[in-house]
């Protein structure tokens, strides 16, 4: 066959190494294959784990951040002998006082007159309340619009007759004395 057989202590000790010299042409192309194998192998594999990321949190929700001074509405089911389906289970916008750990904040209720009623709840509890200022015109437009009608019909909405001392001029003025409250108020609950 025209070979010949070299015996183990030959392969292991062989007598054609030369000495290393410069880098060889074929060698430089083999490391810049390598390195962009290596982008590629890293580009696939960060794709990979969001892929898999996705997949695997799939059921997760998106995990809310709440600060001290953000408005919330706290989820509470009713728990009394005779509660049904049509009691509120969401409690009034909340302002949150400060977090206590572990997810959990202490929160007040703001429409409460007297002391503030106070409770802690979880992360999962709370929904973030927002009120759009534009909302906030249209709702003093139409409370305007409302009393406007009430004093034009002669009846308010409780059943009570417009006070007959006040000129015709007070509804207005209350009305802009109301949208300036809701105003101020909604812009602190901005802040």
């Amino acid at each position: 066959m025209g070979r010949r057989l070299r015996s183990p202590n030959e392969l292991l000790r062989s007598t054609s190494v030369s000495e290393a010299g410069e880098m060889t042409a074929n060698h430089q192309q083999l490391l810049a294959a390598m390195e962009s194998s290596r982008r590629c192998a890293e580009i696939a594999r960060t794709h990979e784990q969001e892929r898999q990321a996705k997949y695997y949190n799939w059921k997760v929700r998106n995990m809310r951040t709440v600060s001290a001074g953000d408005r919330v509405w706290m989820f509470k089911p009713p728990r009394r002998p005779k509660a049904s389906k049509f009691v509120h289970q969401w409690l009034d916008p909340m302002r949150v006082v400060e977090p206590v750990g572990y997810d959990n904040f202490l929160i007040e209720r703001e429409d409460v007159t007297g002391e503030p009623e106070r409770h802690i709840a979880h992360v999962s509890f709370l929904v973030m309340y927002h009120q759009p200022a534009a909302s906030l015109e249209q709702i003093a437009v139409d409370i305007e619009a409302q009393l406007e009608h009430e004093d034009a019909v002669g009846q308010r909405a409780d059943g009570t007759p417009p006070t007959t001392t006040a000129p015709t001029t007070a509804a207005p003025v209350q009305t802009a004395f109301a949208v300036d409250v809701l105003r101020e108020h909604w812009r602190e609950a901005d802040v």
